[in-house]
Protein backbone atom coordinates (compact mmCIF):
# COMPACT_ATOMS: atom_id res chain seq x y z
CA UNK A 1 0.00 0.00 0.00
CA UNK A 2 1.08 3.32 -0.63
CA UNK A 3 1.33 5.64 2.41
CA UNK A 4 -0.64 9.24 2.19
CA UNK A 5 2.25 11.61 2.43
CA UNK A 6 4.08 9.73 -0.50
CA UNK A 7 1.02 10.49 -2.84
CA UNK A 8 0.37 14.00 -1.59
CA UNK A 9 4.21 14.84 -2.10
CA UNK A 10 4.04 13.04 -5.84
CA UNK A 11 1.28 15.28 -6.79
CA UNK A 12 2.54 18.65 -6.53
CA UNK A 13 5.58 17.58 -8.20
CA UNK A 14 3.74 16.03 -10.64
CA UNK A 15 1.93 19.53 -11.29
CA UNK A 16 4.77 21.15 -11.14
CA UNK A 17 6.63 19.08 -13.73
CA UNK A 18 3.18 19.46 -16.13
CA UNK A 19 3.23 22.89 -15.83
CA UNK A 20 6.64 24.05 -16.86
CA UNK A 21 6.26 21.32 -19.89
CA UNK A 22 2.88 23.24 -20.95
CA UNK A 23 5.38 26.57 -20.63
CA UNK A 24 8.01 24.65 -22.70
CA UNK A 25 5.08 23.90 -25.41
CA UNK A 26 3.69 27.89 -25.49
CA UNK A 27 7.68 29.10 -25.78
CA UNK A 28 8.11 26.46 -28.87
CA UNK A 29 4.85 27.77 -30.44
CA UNK A 30 5.94 31.41 -29.15
CA UNK A 31 3.69 31.99 -27.12
CA UNK A 32 5.74 33.84 -24.21
CA UNK A 33 3.37 35.20 -22.10
CA UNK A 34 1.54 31.80 -22.22
CA UNK A 35 4.90 30.37 -21.63
CA UNK A 36 5.32 32.64 -18.76
CA UNK A 37 1.92 32.33 -17.15
CA UNK A 38 2.92 28.56 -16.98
CA UNK A 39 5.73 28.97 -15.62
CA UNK A 40 4.97 31.28 -12.84
CA UNK A 41 2.18 28.76 -11.91
CA UNK A 42 4.62 26.59 -11.28
CA UNK A 43 7.16 28.75 -9.73
CA UNK A 44 3.88 29.89 -6.90
CA UNK A 45 3.69 26.02 -6.27
CA UNK A 46 6.98 25.77 -5.64
CA UNK A 47 8.75 28.42 -4.81
CA UNK A 48 12.58 26.98 -3.98
CA UNK A 49 12.41 24.90 -7.60
CA UNK A 50 15.45 25.97 -9.24
CA UNK A 51 13.97 24.83 -12.83
CA UNK A 52 11.20 27.04 -12.17
CA UNK A 53 13.01 30.52 -11.38
CA UNK A 54 15.46 30.08 -14.08
CA UNK A 55 12.29 29.32 -16.95
CA UNK A 56 10.87 32.32 -15.23
CA UNK A 57 14.10 34.38 -15.37
CA UNK A 58 14.73 33.15 -19.18
CA UNK A 59 11.27 33.72 -20.25
CA UNK A 60 11.34 37.20 -19.05
CA UNK A 61 14.36 38.40 -20.60
CA UNK A 62 12.68 36.71 -23.82
CA UNK A 63 9.63 39.10 -23.39
CA UNK A 64 11.70 41.88 -22.37
CA UNK A 65 13.69 41.42 -25.76
CA UNK A 66 10.62 41.03 -27.65
CA UNK A 67 9.30 44.34 -26.16
CA UNK A 68 12.38 46.44 -27.23
CA UNK A 69 12.10 45.14 -30.52
CA UNK A 70 8.71 46.16 -31.21
CA UNK A 71 9.35 49.51 -29.74
CA UNK A 72 12.37 49.85 -32.35
CA UNK A 73 10.45 48.75 -35.35
CA UNK A 74 7.79 51.49 -33.95
CA UNK A 75 10.51 54.46 -33.88
CA UNK A 76 11.78 52.87 -37.11
CA UNK A 77 8.69 53.19 -38.55
CA UNK A 78 7.62 56.78 -37.30
CA UNK A 79 11.39 57.66 -38.58
CA UNK A 80 10.94 56.65 -42.35
CA UNK A 81 7.47 58.30 -42.32
CA UNK A 82 8.50 61.71 -41.15
CA UNK A 83 11.33 60.94 -43.82
CA UNK A 84 9.05 60.93 -46.68
CA UNK A 85 7.63 64.18 -45.54
CA UNK A 86 10.72 65.83 -45.50
CA UNK A 87 10.76 66.20 -41.78
CA UNK A 88 14.14 65.49 -41.19
CA UNK A 89 14.14 66.26 -37.50
CA UNK A 90 11.19 64.34 -36.56
CA UNK A 91 12.77 61.42 -38.77
CA UNK A 92 16.41 61.65 -37.09
CA UNK A 93 14.66 62.22 -33.39
CA UNK A 94 13.08 58.64 -34.13
CA UNK A 95 16.08 57.05 -35.19
CA UNK A 96 18.27 58.32 -32.15
CA UNK A 97 15.23 56.89 -29.60
CA UNK A 98 15.20 53.34 -31.64
CA UNK A 99 18.66 53.47 -30.72
CA UNK A 100 18.13 54.00 -27.31
CA UNK A 101 15.42 51.46 -26.90
CA UNK A 102 17.35 48.55 -29.06
CA UNK A 103 20.90 49.35 -29.56
CA UNK A 104 21.04 45.83 -30.86
CA UNK A 105 19.20 47.23 -33.75
CA UNK A 106 21.94 49.91 -34.45
CA UNK A 107 22.78 48.96 -37.95
CA UNK A 108 19.50 49.59 -39.24
CA UNK A 109 19.48 53.01 -37.29
CA UNK A 110 23.48 53.54 -39.76
CA UNK A 111 22.27 52.68 -42.74
CA UNK A 112 19.31 55.29 -42.54
CA UNK A 113 21.71 57.74 -40.79
CA UNK A 114 23.91 57.43 -43.66
CA UNK A 115 21.36 58.21 -46.37
CA UNK A 116 20.00 61.32 -44.25
CA UNK A 117 23.47 62.84 -43.72
CA UNK A 118 24.25 62.39 -47.37
CA UNK A 119 21.32 64.03 -48.37
CA UNK A 120 20.55 66.48 -45.51
CA UNK A 121 24.28 66.71 -43.81
CA UNK A 122 23.88 70.58 -42.48
CA UNK A 123 20.41 69.58 -41.24
CA UNK A 124 21.99 66.84 -38.90
CA UNK A 125 24.74 69.58 -37.85
CA UNK A 126 21.85 71.68 -36.81
CA UNK A 127 19.67 69.06 -34.78
CA UNK A 128 23.04 67.82 -33.19
CA UNK A 129 23.91 71.15 -32.12
CA UNK A 130 20.62 72.16 -30.84
CA UNK A 131 19.82 68.91 -29.31
CA UNK A 132 23.10 68.54 -27.72
CA UNK A 133 22.46 67.95 -24.08
CA UNK A 134 19.71 65.53 -24.98
CA UNK A 135 22.03 63.40 -27.05
CA UNK A 136 24.40 63.38 -24.83
CA UNK A 137 24.35 59.73 -23.82
CA UNK A 138 24.58 58.65 -27.97
CA UNK A 139 26.25 61.12 -29.41
CA UNK A 140 29.98 58.93 -29.88
CA UNK A 141 27.43 55.93 -31.11
CA UNK A 142 25.57 58.24 -33.89
CA UNK A 143 28.96 60.58 -34.93
CA UNK A 144 30.55 56.76 -35.91
CA UNK A 145 27.34 55.83 -37.24
CA UNK A 146 27.31 59.04 -39.85
CA UNK A 147 29.23 57.69 -42.81
CA UNK A 148 30.96 61.28 -42.99
CA UNK A 149 32.95 61.00 -46.09
CA UNK A 150 34.54 64.77 -45.66
CA UNK A 151 36.09 66.02 -42.75
CA UNK A 152 35.06 68.99 -40.58
CA UNK A 153 37.57 71.14 -38.96
CA UNK A 154 35.86 73.94 -36.45
CA UNK A 155 36.53 76.46 -38.84
CA UNK A 156 35.79 75.58 -42.11
CA UNK A 157 32.93 75.15 -43.26
CA UNK A 158 31.76 71.44 -44.64
CA UNK A 159 32.94 70.59 -48.19
CA UNK A 160 30.61 68.72 -50.23
CA UNK A 161 31.62 66.21 -52.57
CA UNK A 162 30.40 66.69 -55.68
CA UNK A 163 27.15 64.88 -56.90
CA UNK A 164 27.59 61.69 -58.88
CA UNK A 165 26.10 61.79 -62.28
CA UNK A 166 24.57 58.61 -63.97
CA UNK A 167 24.98 57.71 -67.20
CA UNK A 168 21.27 56.81 -69.37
Amino acid sequence: PVEPNTTVQEKPNTNIESLLEQGDKEAEAGHNQGAMEFYKKALAQAPGNLVAKEKCSEMQKRIDFDSKRSKFADCIKKSDANYEKNDIKFAFLYLVEGLRVFPEGSSEVKERLSVMNREYPREIDAILKEKALELKDVRKQIDGMRDRTETLTPDAPPTRTPAVKYSE
